[in-house]
């Protein structure tokens, strides 16, 4: 196997055109871009050997024996080598020291939208996704309770398994959270608002409140309650560590439209109240 015809450089190719000509062609070549993996390898071989002084000395001496071939454990890397093809393919199966003898596919990263319901009591979803072949592969993936928006979930070996040779990737599930019809998001508490008539604001009223776990829960609104009071229901919010937040209700009154008959009527009732 002419090393030096693989790459496309002379014999007398300096360090710098030799890195040049591999950066170029694996880039081409990889797998991971639709390259052909046998091809791909006779450039690695090639690179690893010319780029070593030693092992280029002793290709370039037909008499000393020299193993051209992979060995069982496959790429046998330099350091250097490892390095500059991480930066090449951002992390790629040459990631680091701890894949020198286990090369490693791609990580996959996707994300996943979670109904509130689901980040509450936690889900067993599939997750789906495209590899670089163009096929479509489906994990189940279990996601917990209190799942923060934004966060990551690191799921080991579930990612893109394209060259068989090498060891899975890893799935990285980025969550979002979707936007619910009665509740909002602050941090591990949850928030609502619940519009009443000024006459319930007024005499008092009770209101059913529907908490993500599915019960209900009849919150006491008392007489003369002002628009804008929150009313706090403990540990009705999202899971924590020690626990779960809080959920916080806000009141909204609905004021009337009133004639001037009922105006007056009002004015004549307050303002002897306040006399």
């Amino acid at each position: 196997m002419d090393y030096y015809n693989i790459l496309g450089v002379p014999k007398t190719a300096n360090d710098a055109e030799l890195k040049k000509a591999y950066r170029k062609l694996a880039k081409q070549h990889h797998p991971d871009t639709g390259g052909d993996q046998k091809r791909f390898q006779q450039i690695s071989e090639a690179y690893q050997t010319l780029s070593n002084p030693q092992k280029r000395q002793e290709y370039d001496n037909p008499q000393q024996q020299f193993d051209q071939g992979f060995g069982p454990g496959g790429f046998q890397g330099t350091g250097a080598f490892e390095d500059m093809f991480a930066q090449m393919f951002g992390g790629g199966p040459f990631r680091n020291q701890q894949y020198n003898q286990h090369p490693k596919n791609k990580d996959v990263t996707i994300a996943y939208t979670m109904q509130l319901e689901d980040v509450y009591n936690g889900v067993e979803t599939t997750a789906r996704y495209r590899k670089p072949d163009g096929s479509v592969k489906e994990v189940k993936i279990r996601i917990p309770a209190g799942i923060g928006h934004g966060q990551t979930i690191r799921f080991a070996g579930m990612g893109d398994d394209t060259i068989q040779q090498f060891q899975p990737g890893d799935l990285n599930v980025v969550i979002k959270y979707a936007q619910h019809k009665r509740w909002q998001v602050d941090n591990v508490h949850l928030k609502q608002q619940i519009r009443i008539s000024l006459l319930e604001a007024l005499k008092g009223t009770k209101v059913d409140i529907q908490t993500l776990d599915g019960n209900t829960i009849r919150l006491t609104i008392p007489r003369g309650t002002n628009s804008n009071t929150t009313f706090s229901m403990q540990g009705h919010g999202l899971p924590t560590g020690r626990g779960r937040g809080n959920a916080y209700i806000q009141v909204k009154v609905k004021m009337p439209n009133l004639t001037d008959q009922q105006l007056m009527q009002l004015e004549q009732i307050f303002g002897s109240s306040s006399s």
